[in-house]
């Protein structure tokens, strides 16, 4: 029962870590398990980060 309870905890560790941590977790914990949840984050980073980017040139253009 011990080793079970272990087992359970290790798992609920890499799913906490895999659904907060986010990609960095992922990326850290292994590459070829976790690719598509690294696709999505990414994805998920890089449509957030352009509006950030383009606000500034915007601005720069209307001035």
């Amino acid at each position: 029962m011990k080793k079970r309870t272990k087992i359970f905890m290790i798992i609920l560790v890499i799913a906490l870590l895999l659904s907060a941590g986010g990609g960095g977790a992922a990326r850290s914990f292994s590459h070829s398990k976790t690719t598509h949840s690294q696709n999505n984050f990414t994805k998920k980073r890089y449509n957030y980060i352009p509006p950030v980017y383009k606000k500034p040139q915007i601005y720069k253009k209307t001035r």
